[in-house]
């Protein structure tokens, strides 16, 4: 952050016919956490470009207390090939479980989320760029952000991953029309060119129905906002999916902990690779979903297309002889045969002391989803996924809950 504030100090020595009171900070991943950072102290920044980068460090780093691998070796660098030792530690202790307390004052220096109330200046704009399929920095924290922004702020979110290396972004349609339309900000608002570019709301690139990317450099359509829908979750069943219906009811499921169940998230580019050559997103078979693994259900089918937008919310209850335990949620688009597309994916760890029921609540990476006719959403409840470090116990007792005065629901944003 001080560097960059070193460098405008040095341009408005050398190059004194520099405008340095409109300067852009422009960044992507960890350029753009920094970039963010560095308009909040810098008051000569008058415009940010951040393309898939943090907002809240913290919340990117440990959504719902639970590491994640993939979050873990970009911060140490293994990823982007650029190794810190003093990173690598903190990552280290992110994968590990130790010293979160630490980590997390650590994250909170360096996220201009904790410093949103220096936004509120007058001429400053930000363009940020999500992916809705990012697993390494999840898009529901930009999200956040920009709607707690004060200054004027336009959010696009696009179906690619994460960038491992910087050019990776360039290979993709859409990632080249989110350069396109930072060159078309940043004229307008540092040049004044009248590029007709929205300064406010939130747009998406691409297509949502297949993950496909944009056809062309006009294909995009913003965001319409989605109504609640609270899905009740019924009693699962041993052999099939359960039923999510406006109703829950009271019931318990009882599953062996840490057991795989099918279910799994994204894994930083190979399920991009594998979706591009095949169509197909993470997918699972929602019939043979194992009973002592995890919990399934399924909506009844829809009877018109159905616009999946927004971080849906499962809540419910859960006792476990351990400790602690991790609670995974995937939810997925479920066609006529009962193969499952995946839509979103959140985890949750809690402490359980061994005792009763506790409560808790998972925010799932944000959506951008299309369901379409005849189809159904689907949702699987477990204790084990491949890209999280999950703090339940392998073959523990794990038992789902649901009771009259806490029913397990699941709350997802359907227009």
């Amino acid at each position: 952050m001080q560097d960059l504030s070193t460098l405008i100090d040095w341009v408005e020595q050398h190059y004194p016919c520099a405008d340095t009171e409109r300067v852009a900070a422009v960044g992507l991943s960890y350029g753009a956490g920094i970039s963010l950072l560095a308009a909040a102290f810098e008051p000569r920044i008058a415009t940010v470009v951040a393309v898939d980068g943090w907002a809240d460090l913290g919340s990117a780093l440990l959504a719902g207390d639970t590491p994640r691998l993939s979050t873990a070796l970009l911060v140490a660098g293994a990823l982007g090939g650029h190794f810190s030792p003093d990173v690598a530690l903190k990552s280290l202790l992110l994968y590990s479980g130790l010293g979160r307390a630490q980590l997390r004052d650590w994250a909170a220096q360096r996220s201009a989320a904790q410093h949103i109330e220096r936004f509120d200046r007058p001429g400053l704009s930000v363009l940020l760029a999500a992916g809705w399929n990012d697993t390494v920095l999840r898009a529901e924290q930009a999200h956040a952000f920009h709607q707690q922004l004060p200054c004027r702020s336009r959010l696009l979110l696009h179906p690619d991953e994460h960038p491992v290396l910087p050019w990776a972004q360039l290979t993709s349609e859409s990632g080249r029309e989110i350069w396109r339309r930072a060159g078309d900000w940043l004229d307008q608002e540092l040049r004044g060119l009248p590029r007709g570019v929205p300064t406010e709301g939130v747009e998406v690139l691409g297509s949502p129905a297949k993950q496909r990317p944009l056809p062309s450099r006009t294909t995009s359509h913003p965001v319409v906002p989605a109504r609640t829908q609270v899905y009740g979750l019924g009693p699962p069943r041993r052999l099939g999916p359960g039923r999510m219906g406006a109703e829950g009811s009271a019931w318990q499921a009882r599953l062996r902990g840490a057991l795989p169940s099918g279910a799994t998230d994204r894994f930083p580019a190979l399920s991009r690779l594998v979706e591009r050559v095949t169509g197909y997103p993470p997918s699972v078979y929602f019939p043979l979903v194992p009973g002592p693994a995890a919990a399934s259900w399924t909506t009844a089918v829809f009877d018109r297309p159905r616009k999946l937008r927004g971080s849906p919310v499962l809540e419910g209850s859960v006792s476990c002889h351990a400790r602690r335990v991790t609670v995974t949620a995937h939810l997925y688009a479920v066609g006529p045969s009962g193969v499952g597309r995946l839509c979103s994916q959140g985890a949750v760890t809690l402490a359980t002391g061994g005792k009763g029921p506790a409560p808790f609540s998972v925010t799932l990476r944000t959506a951008v989803c299309d369901v379409p006719t005849g189809h159904r959403l689907g949702l699987i409840v477990g204790t084990w996924d491949p890209t999280c470090r999950g703090a339940t116990r392998p073959l523990s007792r794990v038992v789902l809950h649901s009771s009259e005065e806490h029913q397990a629901a699941l709350t997802v944003p359907l227009s």
